[in-house]
């Protein structure tokens, strides 16, 4: 016992580790949250009104994945982490030109999907859902709901920039409150309403702002200049002085942008497949059963993330320093990875035991259960994919990123349709399968890649 007492205090007072248990005790309570949530989705909504709760959120979730989610953070990182510890004054100027570029990316994209909201969501919808929204006469509140949850992306540009400047100061805790606030913006919502989803958008919205509010004053506080007016004014002279580094900013965002996670792509992908009412609510619920304890792999990759690009770029450090800390991480991550995967398999049955035990639900506990179940591999193959896809990031690779994406993407789709299509399954499982056979292509190929580099670096060395 005191030999196991021993080893957690030395874990404890290692300087990474207080960082990735912040992060990870926040994240989960973001978890808990986010189960309270989907409890009170499944409760309190019909079928019919939690799959349009859901799809509405598809477009804005869309922007923020293809624009936003992991591409900011990976791109604008690797430039901000020269100016750190050198020039206060440079790096806030230069993550206010960002946050200006990128607001003005992100607002083209949500004025056109404003301008064209009906046609947009008949596209991204099935046909029989899409039926029933007519029937229903639920229309003009599945566009609202859309149209309000593009505050989101939004919000998004804003805490991507500025979680990179929280990141750097290490100030983890509110860059990891996101979610609890936004969450508790959902839950707030689900409560006062009575079965109203427009409602529920707008809480949605609600708590992304606040989010976005404590990131401003966290920044603030740890001394970001957030002068964006005046460099809004002075865009064109600020640009000449940083237009090397803005440059290197957006050759890096740009290609990233058709970097999409596999998990986010599935939620996406069952909106205009899904054959009858609840297959979108119950493959979410399954994702966030999933993906619960994946916080500790998502704490790993933002703590050391940092400390590979820094590791990388001191010169006064071995160079086979970085290898060494990219094969721990890796390890790491794969056991983290299966004890994820084998504790969803096991603990998926009692979350909807426990949905069932509070509240009546919609009745499809046991389907939500096979779905979480089966997909429970990719988790494995993810854990994996997100610390090996850092190293991509830290080397500032440009196209290597997007070709292991674009890859796995292919192969997800291309197994989701085959599933439905040839073999008569329904959506929300040929999802989850998808799941495993898009994470798994991408570590396969990342692998290789990785390998090459290393084999390369020895070739030269010796």
């Amino acid at each position: 016992m005191e030999k196991i007492l021993n080893q957690l205090l030395k874990i404890l007072k290692n300087p990474v580790a207080w960082p990735v248990l912040v992060i990870s005790a926040v994240t989960l309570g973001s978890r808990g949250l986010g189960f309270i949530r989907q409890f009170l989705i499944w409760d309190r909504l019909a079928k019919l009104d939690s799959d349009l709760l859901l799809s509405a959120n598809k477009i804005p979730e869309f922007i923020s994945i293809f624009l936003l989610m992991g591409t900011v953070y990976s791109s604008v990182l690797p430039i901000a982490s020269k100016f750190e510890n050198v020039d206060e004054k440079k790096l806030s100027k230069y993550l206010n030109l960002v946050i200006l570029s990128l607001l003005g990316v992100v607002l083209v994209f949500t004025l056109l999907v404003l301008v064209f909201t009906e046609p947009i969501l008949k596209l991204f919808t099935s046909s029989n859902l899409w039926a029933e929204i007519l029937t229903e006469g639920l229309l003009e509140k599945y566009i609202a709901a859309t149209r309000i949850l593009l505050l989101v992306p939004i919000s998004f540009a804003l805490q991507g920039v500025l979680g990179v400047f929280l990141t750097l100061k290490k100030r983890f805790f509110v860059y990891s409150l996101a979610g609890v606030l936004t969450n508790i913006g959902t839950i707030l919502s689900l409560l006062i309403t009575k079965g109203d989803f427009v409602i529920v958008a707008w809480g949605i919205a609600l708590g992304s702002t606040l989010s976005t509010a404590a990131f401003i004053w966290e920044s603030l506080r740890s001394g970001l200049q957030l002068d964006i007016i005046e460099d809004f004014k002075n865009f064109k002279t600020d640009f000449q002085l940083f237009k090397k580094d803005l440059v290197q900013t957006w050759k890096l965002f740009l290609p990233r942008i058709f970097i999409i996670d596999a998990f986010y792509a599935a939620s996406f992908i069952i909106n205009p497949i899904a054959q009858n009412v609840g297959q979108i609510t119950a493959f979410d619920i399954a994702i966030s059963i999933q993906t619960i304890f994946f916080v500790i792999i998502t704490s790993l990759g933002t703590v050391f993330f940092p400390d590979l690009s820094k590791t990388l770029h001191n010169e006064s450090l071995p160079k086979a320093t970085f290898w060494i800390m990219m094969k721990k991480y890796l390890i790491i991550s794969a056991a983290i990875g299966t004890a994820i995967t084998l504790i969803t398999i096991v603990a998926t049955p009692l979350v909807i035991l426990l949905f069932k035990f509070i509240g009546k639900g919609q009745g499809n506990g046991d389907y939500i259960i096979m779905i979480a179940q089966v997909g429970a591999a990719s988790v494995l193959f993810r854990s994996i994919r997100e610390i090996l896809a850092k190293y991509f990031y830290v080397k500032e690779r440009l196209w290597q990123p997007v070709i292991l994406s674009t890859f796995a993407l292919l192969i997800q789709v291309f197994g989701i349709l085959l599933l439905v299509f040839s073999f008569g399954w329904d959506a929300a499982l040929a999802c989850s399968v998808g799941l495993i056979l898009g994470n798994l292509a991408w570590v396969g190929l990342g692998m290789f890649y990785l390998l090459k580099d290393v084999k390369g670096v020895r070739r030269v060395e010796s």
